[in-house]
């Protein structure tokens, strides 16, 4: 965030009437006075200035501070971590949804190594369901002829477009000769 955007939530406190910009780093009592002030806010950390002296000091005398506890187990620290680790995730997700390197800030070179990376993983998912396929129609059929049919079947839902993994069945036909004036019905087998 921002100044502007951090002075915009805090302005949101019900206890905030206003909220100073460009505040300096350590304040004197005239800024205090000036700006009338009722109490500086700041979180359980030390505050020293080039001197090693708490820059507060005066305003806690004064009884003008107010400490933020710090919440167990939150820290900004922890926030900006786990922001960055999902980072990528988070331009991955945004450029599917439709947004622009542009909108999202980041570089071309970027956004074409998130969209290889995608490829990649499709790829890897295709191969590893072919696999499985392949080691289904090898303990169905056995492994000369599992391999046979999974060569000769098309990759399952190639493009989107679930298609039969399944081997072709065999139907039988009853197949009439005529040879030598008898009539010889025998049984063909006829592959789809």
């Amino acid at each position: 965030m921002n100044e502007q955007e951090r002075a915009e939530a805090v302005g949101h406190c019900k206890w905030v009437d206003k909220v100073v910009l460009g505040s300096p780093w350590v304040l004197t009592p005239e800024f205090v006075e000036e700006h009338q002030i009722d109490y500086v806010v700041h979180g359980e950390d030390l505050c020293l200035d080039e001197n090693g002296k708490d820059v507060y000091s005066w305003l806690k005398e004064a009884g003008k501070f107010k400490t933020i506890k710090r919440t167990e187990g939150i820290s900004t620290s922890d926030l900006i971590l786990r922001i960055i680790k999902d980072y990528d995730d988070f331009i991955r997700r945004n450029l599917n949804r439709g947004y622009t390197r542009e909108q999202l800030g980041v570089s071309y070179v970027k956004e074409k190594s998130l969209k290889a990376e995608n490829t990649l993983k499709k790829v890897k998912e295709t191969m590893e369901e072919r696999f499985h396929d392949i080691s289904e129609y090898i303990k169905k059929y056995g492994p000369w002829e599992g391999l046979k049919i999974a060569i000769t079947t098309p990759f399952a839902h190639q493009e989107g477009h679930p298609v039969n993994t399944h081997p072709p069945e065999e139907h039988h036909q009853v197949h009439s000769d005529h040879t030598d004036g008898k009539d010889l019905t025998h049984d063909k087998k006829i592959a789809d």
